[in-house]
């Protein structure tokens, strides 16, 4: 009877010392898990830190010798340092970060523009253009561009494009009108019908004073006064009604 008890308890004892001993190896296991985890999540965050590190270190080279490449170029340029220096580096650093941004490609080519480097400037446009080719401010630039540049058949273009993109805002219209007048002179007999399209589609007063003006360059005085009699009766009283009322005496004058 008591070696019954004794063995009893041997083996209860046995069973207490394999449970525990279950225990303390799977508590092991799982603070092995945890330390591999922990060490590759910061191996990870370290592999991450170091990418970061080497990007933003590529970022900063590539930007400090395309500074110097600009400090090269405008060189010769009283200006450049104090007036367009600061807003050049300003755009290259934020072209470093976001290159697509086509804002910042038209902040650089402005300044490309005012130091009168044209070539520059039509990259940086043209590098806008690609990533937001809708863009009125793009569209803009690169019409007011290629009429300095006197390449009329892209300031044409572009001015056009304007038009497609946004038929309910007055650039496009005002763009191609601009280049019809005072660049491709062949074409301005087009000015009558883009004042009318620009005045259906904008609703915009502006363009029945210039179909006026246009009329009066041609010397037909009839329609002059009929535009810029609408022109006065869609328009608030103020002190450019002065100025249009002569215009209409005097050629009520010289039609009688």
């Amino acid at each position: 009877m008591t070696k019954r008890y004794i063995v009893r308890g041997l083996l209860f004892i046995g069973l207490l010392v394999f449970l525990a001993g279950g225990f303390f190896v799977y508590q092991k296991k799982e603070l092995v898990i945890q330390t591999i985890t922990r060490g590759k999540d910061g191996l990870a965050q370290k592999i991450e830190n170091v990418k970061s590190f080497g990007v933003n270190t590529y970022r900063d080279a590539v930007k400090s010798r395309t500074v110097a490449k600009f400090d090269r170029r405008y060189s010769d340029s009283d200006s450049y340092k104090d007036v367009h220096r600061p807003q050049i580096v300003a755009a290259l650093d934020g072209i470093a970060k976001t290159p697509n941004d086509a804002q910042l490609w038209v902040d650089l080519g402005s300044q490309q523009y005012g130091l009168q480097d044209y070539a520059g400037a039509e990259e940086s446009f043209l590098k806008a253009y690609q990533y937001a080719p809708k863009a009125t401010v793009v569209l803009w630039n690169l019409v007011k561009l290629y009429e300095v540049t006197r390449d009329f058949a892209k300031a044409e273009r572009y001015a056009l494009e304007s038009v497609r993109a946004f038929p309910k805002l007055s650039d496009g219209y005002i763009l191609e009108a601009d280049v019809y007048q005072n660049y491709l002179t062949e074409k301005s007999y087009l000015l009558p019908k883009i004042y009318a399209d620009a005045f259906t589609q904008t609703g915009s007063d502006e363009f029945l004073r210039l179909s006026a003006q246009y009329w009066q360059g041609q010397g037909n005085k009839e329609n002059a006064i009929k535009y810029y009699n609408e022109w006065l009766r869609r328009t608030p009283p103020g002190v450019l009604h002065d100025d249009i009322s002569n215009q209409i005496r005097e050629l009520e004058g010289t039609t009688k």
